[in-house]
Formats: C-alpha cells, sequence, structure tokens
C-alpha cells in the first residue's frame, strides 16, 4: 500500500477493514501518520464480546496467519483461501496421527496377547505333566509308588548316611591293643603271670 494511498484512506475512512478468519472474527488496521507502516495499529474485533476471554485464556487461539499479521511479523494480510487449506492441512494430520496411534495400540494388544497366550501354554504343559505324574502314581501299588516317590527325592538329594558308611569302611577294622582308648573286657583286666625269660649266657 502506498503512502499516498495509506494517507487518502485515513482521511477517508480511519479504519481499513483487513479481513476475516474462519470463525468469523474481523480485523482491523488503523493507519499511522507515519511513512513507516510497522507503526499502524493493527485490531481483531471478536464475533462475540465474551469470546475475547476464551482467546485470552487459551481455550481458544486465532489462525497463525492472523496473529502474525497483527504483530507485524506479515505484511499482508491472509486470505480465506489459505486458512482453508491450512485448516485441512491440519485436520489430515491429525487423522494421520490417530491412524498411527491406533496401529500402535492395536500392535502393543497383540504382543500383549501373544504373550499371554504363550505363557498359558506353557503352565497348561506344566499341569498336564504333573496330572500324569499322578495318574501313574495311582495306578501303582502304594508301596510301589512311595518307592518311586522316594527314589526321585534321593537322585535329587544324595542320602547322607551313603557317605557316613563309606567313611565307617575306610577306618581300620582293627586298631592296637596299646592304644589307651581301647575298650577293656574283664578278661583283658585281669593280671597275668609273670614268666621269666631265660639268658643265654655269653662264652
Amino acid at each position: 500500500m502506498s503512502f499516498l494511498r495509506r494517507i487518502w484512506q485515513s482521511l477517508r475512512n480511519p479504519v481499513i477493514y483487513a479481513g476475516r478468519d474462519l470463525e468469523g472474527n474481523k480485523f482491523y488496521e488503523y493507519p499511522a501518520s507515519s511513512p513507516d507502516p510497522r507503526r499502524a495499529r493493527r485490531a481483531v474485533q471478536y464475533k462475540h464480546p465474551n469470546d475475547m476471554w476464551d482467546y485470552i485464556g487459551g481455550g481458544k487461539r486465532l489462525a497463525v496467519q492472523w496473529y502474525s499479521w497483527l504483530s507485524h511479523t506479515r505484511r499482508d494480510p491472509p486470505t480465506i483461501k489459505e486458512l482453508e487449506d491450512d485448516l485441512a492441512r491440519q485436520i489430515r494430520i491429525k487423522r494421520n496421527a490417530a491412524m498411527i496411534e491406533a496401529r500402535d495400540n492395536d500392535e502393543r494388544a497383540r504382543m500383549i496377547e501373544e504373550g499371554a497366550v504363550a505363557v498359558g501354554e506353557a503352565r497348561q504343559s506344566r499341569m498336564e505333566h504333573i496330572l500324569q505324574e499322578s495318574a501313574r502314581d495311582e495306578m501303582l501299588p502304594p508301596r510301589q509308588a512311595d518307592m518311586n516317590h522316594k527314589q526321585g527325592q534321593e537322585e535329587e538329594q544324595p542320602s547322607e548316611m551313603g557317605d557316613e558308611n563309606e567313611t565307617v569302611r575306610q577306618r581300620p577294622q582293627s586298631e592296637s591293643s596299646s592304644s589307651p582308648w581301647i575298650e577293656h573286657t574283664e578278661d583283658t583286666l585281669k593280671p597275668q603271670e609273670w614268666t621269666p625269660r631265660s639268658r643265654s649266657r655269653r662264652e
């Protein structure tokens, strides 16, 4: 917008209508008296007066294109066609994000289900093995079943009696009678007769 046109519009109409957004909010520009267009004041007129508090509180947001225009980051106001194209782009992004999230949730649920099935099959296999062992023991006589049970325990835990018996077998069967720790009987405690030994005379 040229300087002369700006002056002419400021004289004819002090407020310049810039456009509107898809929500029905209208945007205006108050031309500046100086040649610098950044000194022009830009404002928004909300469709409903109470909507201002929704935008201030963050419940609603102005379009990025109009926000850039209000802050003088953008020179020209956006068109309705530009706003509609951007809205369609946002809808596509949200739809694609929802599809990706749903696919991830389905994949996660499938993995959890497969893991639960594997755990259930392993548990069922263990239960069937236990039931088969119990049924086999019930078909055997009680004594034989008890012997099988004890035999399984002996295979897992070696008996300590076997080690003790092995130690006893390795111990000497007879000990010296001169040992002070040997147990004596009445016969061994009786005094024995002394028999002198004959000494051979040396020639």
